[in-house]
């Protein structure tokens, strides 16, 4: 629809043209969004026309952008997209930075020389890694269905993409309209990136799509630079695609521009361009600059912000009033967009749900690689995890070759011993807690190995604790406690045991014997015990363990259990260390030292440490690292293990893990 009242005598009886006086009978907010001359406030009057009369896909389409002709005496054109219903071969990307710059990816260059869009942070132009790089390709993504996960489309035209105006003043770019009509549909979507949701990208109102899950994301703040109105649009709405599971997707098209010539046509393609130049030497205006470095700083805020809000509207007015009092709009935006609200609900809009999703600040998540033979798995593993949690580490045995790329990638990556992850993990953990406990904000470290899944729902209100450890295996049995019941002392005879000064062990139900033999004849069958046995016999010998003895003298290794997962606040973080070096230097292995460390907490913080347990599904019969294991566990559990992504690929990986980080019903094959 054209918003400037003006009607073509040969237009097709599909379009409607609206005049001024019927737009403002739509959509009337407030004074500043009354300027009649104001296009920003026009579009958003279009919008609301649009959604009035039923419109379930909108279509920005800027005055000097057009669909490419088919038949010009029927002026029958070529749809702006092959397929309503799906979009056929979409990329998915793959990038950790925050922001993404397409062009490479779609091949846009000027004279050689690398481009960025309209709106992206001039500090990240150089940044080679925001260019991203393809993950897999899906035949079909799903578009115009309500269980469709895109929000936006950025169509690209074929010959000028919507380049930053610095790129424009250095290489002047002109428009050509030499291109040859198609009586058949071009391959158009085909070729389309799908953006992580945890990556911001600058989409545009010249020409983009908005799903009906996106529909409420039309609005189009009036009091920010109105050169950048679209641009600060779309990053405000994706910081709420993270809560809805919505991405957006940028699109090949057979749009094309052409420059009519016309002085009102002309004055609104400057208004999508964010600097002037009056020569060669004076080329952007310093305001210019100065809103484009603000772009950055408005990323890293969106970047960082929750919300508690129980439905989508309230964090819609919630973000926007954020935004007011962070100085990014002004306050007549805000009572602009509780209008636009109330005019979706009077209209039946349907919101879409919520993610029960949560975004963590306080908790760093330390990914701990056993082995690192792909470095791509390592960015997806990091790209799927960044949509949960801000602060993320990875921990690995990792060459350094592979450090330095992870680090080009802005990820906060060391190396880790090379011992299939026997003992690593710890010492991993607490080298991180010592590098977080002096963060501000920062209240834990939550270790995760790379082939673990975890219904963060289900653990957030135990996340961010102070004082509370959290452990995910079954059962935390203390044979101290007086409330260990049958099952417990049972599974205590068989796993556990006391190690004395004299070089003999016990167990709990009287058992003894002088040597390691005696001992192993006694326990359960575990493939590890020698192993284990043998590493806390050292470690009781060690000096430093004098302080976690009981009273009688004797070393007490409690029973093995699953340790891929546990979080530590960081109060704790100079309390871990020794515990940690004792069972690092003596070798005890991982699922019999990390249960060790968390008993030595408990008996020397003097009470004031709590342990939780999150329950943990895992599977060591044929089913394990099986998609079917996954229904077997039942529903819900706080983490599965394990699910490898290097067995399942990247497309089925994800799939699971969305539905296990978020999901609160059961995953359906």
């Amino acid at each position: 629809m054209r918003l400037n009242g003006h009607s073509d005598p040969k237009k097709p009886e599909t379009v409607h043209f609206v005049s001024m006086e019927e737009g403002w009978q739509e959509f009337v907010p407030t004074r500043n969004s009354r300027d009649y001359t104001n296009p920003i406030s026009r579009k958003n009057m279009g919008y609301l026309f649009a959604l009035r009369h039923g419109a379930k896909l909108v279509m920005d389409l800027d005055v000097d952008h057009y669909l490419l002709p088919i038949d010009s005496t029927t002026g029958q054109v070529l749809p702006p997209i092959e397929n309503e219903e799906n979009i056929e071969n979409a990329r998915f990307v793959l990038t950790a930075p925050r922001v993404f710059n397409y062009h490479s990816l779609m091949n846009f260059t000027i004279e050689g020389t690398a481009t960025w869009p309209r709106g992206f942070p001039l500090q990240y132009i150089h940044d080679k890694a925001t260019a991203g790089q393809i993950a897999y390709e899906k035949s079909q993504l799903q578009l115009g269905t309500n269980s469709s996960s895109i929000g936006v489309v950025q169509l690209c035209p074929r010959d000028l993409p919507d380049v930053d105006a610095i790129l424009q003043h250095v290489y002047p770019i002109v428009a050509t309209t030499n291109v040859s009509n198609s009586n058949s549909a071009t391959a158009g979507s085909r070729g389309s990136l799908v953006v992580p949701s945890h990556a911001f990208v600058p989409y545009n109102a010249r020409s983009c799509i908005h799903t009906y899950k996106a529909l409420w994301a039309l609005f189009l703040p009036s009091t920010v630079p109105q050169s950048l109105s679209d641009v600060y649009r779309g990053y405000f709405s994706q910081a709420l695609f993270q809560d809805l599971d919505l991405s957006v997707v940028v699109s090949p098209s057979d749009i094309i521009i052409h420059d009519n010539g016309n002085d009102n046509h002309g004055q609104s393609r400057s208004e999508h361009h964010q600097y002037a130049a009056s020569n060669v030497d004076q080329r952007v205006k310093k305001e210019d600059i100065h809103n484009t470095i603000a772009v950055k700083n408005m990323i890293d805020f969106l970047s960082h912000w929750k919300s508690t809000a129980p439905s989508l509207p309230e964090r819609i007015l919630e973000l926007w009033v954020d935004l007011y009092r962070h100085n990014y709009i002004e306050i007549d935006d805000v009572h602009s967009v509780q209008h636009w609200i109330k005019h979706l609900i009077e209209l039946k809009y349907n919101f879409p749900p919520l993610m029960i999703r949560h975004r963590n600040d306080d908790t760093v998540l330390m990914g701990q690689f056993n082995f690192a033979n792909d470095i791509r798995d390592v960015l997806f593993w990091y790209q799927e995890w960044k949509t949960m949690f801000h602060r993320i580490v990875v921990r690995g045995p990792f060459s350094e070759g592979q450090l330095t790329e992870l680090r080009w990638h802005g990820i906060d990556a060391k190396i880790g011993k090379d011992d299939k992850g026997y003992h690593s993990p710890i010492e991993n953990l607490m080298h991180t807690l010592q590098q977080y406990k002096s963060v501000e904000g920062v209240k834990g470290v939550l270790s995760v190995h790379d082939d673990a899944l975890i219904n963060v729902t289900n653990i957030q209100p135990m996340l961010g604790s102070e004082t509370n450890i959290i452990v995910f295996h079954d059962d935390l049995m203390d044979p101290r406690s007086a409330a260990v019941d049958n099952h417990q002392w049972e599974i205590l005879t068989k796993t556990s045991f006391y190690i004395h000064p004299n070089g003999t062990y016990s167990k709990i139900d009287g058992f003894q014997a002088t040597d390691i033999r005696g001992l192993l004849q006694s326990l359960q069958s575990w493939p590890w015990w020698g192993m284990a046995v043998r590493g806390q016999t050292r470690a009781s010998k060690d000096p430093r363990s004098q302080k976690y003895c009981e009273a009688d003298g004797s070393y007490f290794s409690p029973p093995f259990a699953q340790s891929d997962i546990l979080y530590v606040p960081i109060s704790l973080a100079d309390d871990f260390v020794v515990p940690a070096q004792i069972m690092t230097d003596n070798s005890v292995f991982l699922e019999v030292a990390m249960p060790k460390i968390v008993d030595m907490l408990r008996q020397t913080t003097n009470g004031t440490t709590t342990v939780s347990i999150a329950n943990l599904c895992t599977k060591w019969d044929r089913q394990r690292n099986k998609v079917g294991s996954l229904i077997q566990c039942g529903h819900p559990v706080s983490a599965r293990h394990p699910f490898k992504l290097g067995t399942h690929g990247y497309e089925k990986w994800s799939e699971i893990f969305r539905w296990m980080t978020t999901s609160t019903q059961p995953f359906e094959l």
